[in-house]
């Protein structure tokens, strides 16, 4: 495990780390396990999708973990705080959009772009024993992958 970062550093992992709008705060090395990123948003509001106005208005915080691309064969695992805000122009509550990660998604959209790319060259049971996911993530990533495909 490491101690924490300095913000020389985390700005060199921000760089390395290449996600849109995000920053690392800190990264700790579980041995046998992997790389945990603690990553937080630099936008200051979210547009709501109920009425398109911008919100800075903070309701609530949600945190939870995203797998991203391994790194020298080392998992990889995003810490991310999801804010939820409070829109005053139509009264709702809602989450922040990602743009690196689909809704409802625990992984990261260039993973499951890699993956696809896997599945099309093998079957997907044998993807899913390389990278340890189930067939079912997998599944789920060629369906995104065919809206995406589709524009949809």
């Amino acid at each position: 495990m490491s101690a924490m970062i300095t913000k020389s550093q985390a700005s060199q992992l921000t760089e390395l780390l290449g996600l849109p709008e995000v920053d690392v705060d800190d990264m700790t090395v579980v041995d046998g396990v992997g790389l945990f990123f603690v990553i937080r948003s630099t936008r200051r509001d979210a547009e709501c999708p109920h009425c398109g106005k911008r919100s800075g208005h903070l309701h609530t915080n949600h945190r939870y973990n995203i797998e991203d691309l391994p790194w020298n064969a080392q998992l990889v695992v995003l810490r991310v705080n999801r804010r939820q805000f409070w829109c005053q122009s139509c009264g709702q509550a809602f989450s922040e959009e990602l743009g690196f990660v689909k809704k409802n998604r625990s992984y990261t959209q260039r993973l499951a772009h890699q993956i696809v790319s896997q599945v099309l060259g093998s079957s997907i049971h044998s993807v899913a024993a390389r990278t340890g996911m189930s067939d079912e993530q997998i599944e789920t990533m060629l369906e995104d992958a065919g809206e995406d495909y589709s524009g949809s």
